[in-house]
């Protein structure tokens, strides 16, 4: 079997594969990840909205005995939170 020499044609194809196909992988890989960090900031909105739910959570700074810090009655703690 005879080796071929690579001609400088075939070289430039590859590398012009090579480049173009990193830069693709490139692209996904940074509109995935952008995707995961709205993902993320969603769950943080809705994590600070839960929060404010949990009874005797003090983050507002406010009465912690407030309906905003009890939670709500179809989570069956009603019975804990009568006034």
């Amino acid at each position: 079997m005879m080796l071929q020499s690579i001609g400088v044609a075939d070289v430039q194809i590859c590398t012009f594969h090579f480049m173009t196909s990193g830069r693709i992988l490139r692209r996904e890989y940074n509109a995935r990840i952008s995707r995961r960090r709205k993902r993320n900031e969603k769950t943080v909105i809705k994590d600070q909205g839960r929060n404010r739910q949990i009874a005797g959570s003090t983050e507002t700074g406010r009465d912690t005995r407030s309906r905003a810090h009890r939670p709500h009655r179809a989570e069956g703690r009603a019975w804990r939170n009568r006034d």
